[in-house]
């Protein structure tokens, strides 16, 4: 797995407020760049919580 993807994994379960351009800027490399273990771990992610793709969503839970 590379770097950016795991800065990724590790923003997204922070609870500090995250910068839409510096995602923009590591989901880049990750596509350019990635293998097919950065895209299950990025999707593993998703399944687990897609509460961090929906945009304009607050951080914190109902």
């Amino acid at each position: 797995m590379m770097d950016a993807t795991a800065r990724l994994i590790d923003m997204f379960g922070s609870a500090k407020k995250l910068d839409a351009s510096i995602i923009s800027a590591y989901t880049d490399v990750v596509a350019q760049y990635g293998t097919v273990e950065d895209a299950w771990e990025l999707y593993r992610l998703f399944v687990e919580d897609p509460h961090h793709y929906i945009r304009g969503c607050s951080s914190s839970r109902s």
